[in-house]
């Protein structure tokens, strides 16, 4: 019961696992933006508290 693709069928199963890898990859991609977002922040929480300083600009001063 072997099925054959016609060509635009194969073109499009092609194309489909080929956005589900650029799907895969940037979801990794984000997982490690946001993993290094979340470093930085600590890293900025534990300079404050370690040093008194504030090193977050404050958003509401002009």
């Amino acid at each position: 019961m072997s099925k054959k693709l016609s060509q635009t069928e194969q073109e499009l199963h092609d194309r489909i696992h080929e956005l589900e890898r650029k799907i895969k990859s940037l979801e990794v991609e984000l997982k490690q933006s946001n993993m290094a977002r979340d470093a930085y922040d600590c890293m900025i929480d534990l300079a404050e508290k370690t040093y008194n300083i504030p090193v977050r600009k404050n958003s509401g001063a002009k």
